[in-house]
């Protein structure tokens, strides 16, 4: 819908998160998440590896009518100031709201450490993963073999970063069709179902991005939230801008962990931009 769910003044746009999901059975996706009591000004553990380069930026949110479990910010917050009770969780980077409170209209501040990799970085991640990341390339037993064979035929001889890249433009490229009309509840493989028919929305291209990554051994996960939003034209020249985002700019794009630079978006999903 064109509801206004929240407003935001940062410098400059982000795709606003919400959480992580990283249990995939075969149809849907889910999260593990354990999240922890979370007090304001709060330091929070950032995902990023040491000496990865990173920009501190603070971002101030006023939720207009986003009723959610957890609050919209960028990946990763180091701190949050709110007038209600939050948790958090480390694995997933995100911000949850503690029962009984609710996020409509609430005005809070989030402070994120924004990553800054150069190419060069992202292309010197090595293969193989030297992190404890086993639980973002768990699949199902009964995923299609015909998954793992275009996944392998798209990214053979590539580094992580090549790979990633492979799979993004795979799915933005003619034979793929943004539709929001589909729905692959009743096929007997929605995944197998959607790389055939190649119709889908963000739901099917992250969905099938993730998979396909995780079978070549790339670390990968569901981010849910929203893009960037409406930029206000109306700020005076200098003036800081206000982003207005609405119920039609829900989301969901895949994240990959490359080691050096830890967890990096990508955009499967044809008609959309940059996460960052």
């Amino acid at each position: 819908s064109d509801e206004v769910l929240f407003r935001v003044r940062p410098v400059e746009p982000h795709y606003w998160r919400l959480t992580a999901l990283d249990d995939f059975d075969g149809r849907s996706w889910s999260a593990s998440a354990r999240y922890r009591d979370l007090d304001d000004g709060d330091t929070l553990r950032t995902p990023w590896p040491a000496g990865m380069a990173t920009e501190r930026r603070t971002f101030r949110v006023s939720m207009a009518r986003l009723r959610s479990d957890w609050l919209p910010a960028p990946l990763a917050p180091v701190s949050v100031t709110a007038p209600i009770d939050l948790r958090y969780d480390a694995e997933s980077s995100s911000v949850f709201v503690a029962d009984g409170e609710s996020s409509v209209g609430v005005d809070y501040q989030v402070t994120a450490e924004l990553p800054t990799p150069d190419r060069a970085a992202l292309e010197a991640s090595p293969a193989g993963s030297t992190s404890d990341l086993a639980e973002y390339l768990r699949l199902p037993a009964k995923l299609s073999p015909d998954v793992r064979r275009i996944a392998e035929t798209l990214t053979r001889g590539l580094t992580p970063f090549q790979a990633a890249e492979a799979l993004e433009r795979f799915f933005r490229s003619p034979q793929f069709e943004y539709d929001r009309t589909v729905d692959y509840r009743s096929s007997a493989d929605p995944l197998v179902a959607f790389l055939v028919q190649g119709r889908g929305f963000c739901q099917q291209f992250a969905t099938a991005f993730a998979a396909m990554a995780r079978t070549i051994g790339l670390p990968s996960r569901v981010a849910v939230g929203f893009t960037y939003g409406d930029e206000d034209g109306s700020a005076a020249p200098g003036a800081e801008r206000t982003w207005t985002v609405r119920g039609r700019y829900a989301h969901a794009w895949p994240e990959v962990y490359l080691e050096g630079a830890g967890w990096v978006a990508f955009e499967p999903t044809p008609g959309r931009g940059n996460p960052d």
